[in-house]
């Protein structure tokens, strides 16, 4: 299986913690993935491609998955 890496932090440069972190594919989406104290989450995936990310419930970007990504929240 696949897996992608998703960063978070703050605008300010600190990681977000436990965070709920998923992948929409145009075939569906991802389970959830907690950020962990470093402001990661390693998501597992079978598609690959553009996925949209969401953060929270909120769209905050996009990644071609498999791959890395860091989000600045606001």
């Amino acid at each position: 299986m696949r897996s992608s890496v998703v960063r978070v932090y703050t605008c300010d440069g600190k990681p977000v913690t436990s965070k709920r972190v998923i992948l929409e594919f145009v075939g569906g989406v991802t389970g959830a993935v907690a950020t962990d104290g470093n402001g990661q989450a390693a998501i597992p995936h079978e598609a690959i491609g553009r996925a949209t990310v969401y953060v929270a419930g909120e769209r905050v970007g996009t990644i071609n998955a498999p791959g890395i990504v860091t989000i600045s929240l606001k």
